[in-house]
């Protein structure tokens, strides 16, 4: 199984990927432009404590998600985390 980690690719997109570059490649992908993708960074393990994930099952933090994922998912597949604006 692939280790994948969460980064934050813009000030409002975190990305699940091997690697910053994959995530940077991806999501340049996806938005069209690296305009608002100019340093992506792992998150570190207080971020994944603190930041929170929301959605129509209720708010837990980005680690509960990762873990959750973990749980379901057979296979991972890298992509869109989370975001403000989607």
């Amino acid at each position: 199984m692939t280790d994948l980690k969460v980064y934050e690719v813009s000030e409002q997109d975190w990305w699940l990927a091997e690697s910053p570059e994959k995530a940077r490649q991806e999501y340049i992908e996806l938005v069209g432009d690296d305009e608002y993708c100019e340093e992506v960074r792992q998150l570190t393990d207080w971020e994944l404590g603190i930041l929170e994930y929301h959605d129509d099952d209720g708010v837990r933090s980005f680690r509960e998600e990762l873990d959750r994922r973990r749980g379901v998912e057979r296979e991972w597949v890298s992509g869109m985390f989370a975001s403000t604006e989607w």
